[in-house]
């Protein structure tokens, strides 16, 4: 049934999908917070060394969050990637799209009054909807825990909005597989990664309230 509900999620109109998912979960999340809470929105770009960059690669990120002391900061949210990549003659390549959510911890450690580090944690789980690049083959979806470590660097704009730049690595325990009824030529036997691995940047904004 999950997978059933995430493939309808890429059919349709996924942003919008995205967004009325990520109301909900502000809904159940805001009530009773108070001050300190925060939503953060990036852009982000998937780096991969086969990205076919002919083609749009991006992730969207939508977190919310609470300052629960006055170093540590634990939020909910959602990304939605897109990654595209170049045939390969010595491994399988997919295209796919992957939804994920996710709970989050950050630390926060200030280098003067406007420049903030945040180092962060991410676990969660992630619906994977993927196509082979080598070969004619109809998509497949998959699912996968979800784990991602990266830093922020933050600058303050004004005392309602930060402005934000970092780096992240994330894996899905969760491994992408052609159709079983694609007759796979030697070469590329020998590829069997049981994780999808993915380096991002990005850049974004910090909305306080």
């Amino acid at each position: 049934m999950k997978l059933l509900f995430m493939k309808k999620l890429f059919c349709n109109n996924t942003m919008r999908n995205l967004l009325a998912i990520l109301l909900i979960l502000l809904c159940c999340y805001g009530t009773g917070l108070g001050q300190d809470f925060e939503s953060n929105f990036s852009l982000g770009i998937p780096v991969n060394g086969s990205t076919d960059w002919s083609t749009p690669s991006y992730d969207l990120d939508l977190m919310f969050g609470k300052k629960v002391n006055p170093k540590s900061i634990v939020g909910i949210g959602s990304t939605y990637e897109v990654v595209a990549l170049k045939p390969s003659n010595t491994f399988l390549t997919y295209d796919r799209k992957v939804i994920t959510f996710f709970s989050s911890y950050r630390y926060l450690f200030s280098i003067s009054d406007k420049i903030k580090m945040l180092p962060q944690i991410r676990i969660g789980y992630s619906f994977i909807r993927s196509q082979l690049n080598e070969f004619i083959d109809k998509g497949r979806s998959s699912t996968g825990l979800h784990i991602c470590g990266g830093i922020d660097a933050s600058l303050t704009i004004n005392k309602n909005f930060d402005f934000f730049t970092g780096v992240s690595f994330n894996t899905i325990f969760s491994k992408l597989e052609p159709n079983s009824n694609i007759n796979i030529p030697q070469n590329y036997i020998h590829q069997n990664d049981q994780f999808i691995k993915q380096f991002k940047i990005k850049v974004g904004v910090t909305r306080y309230f």
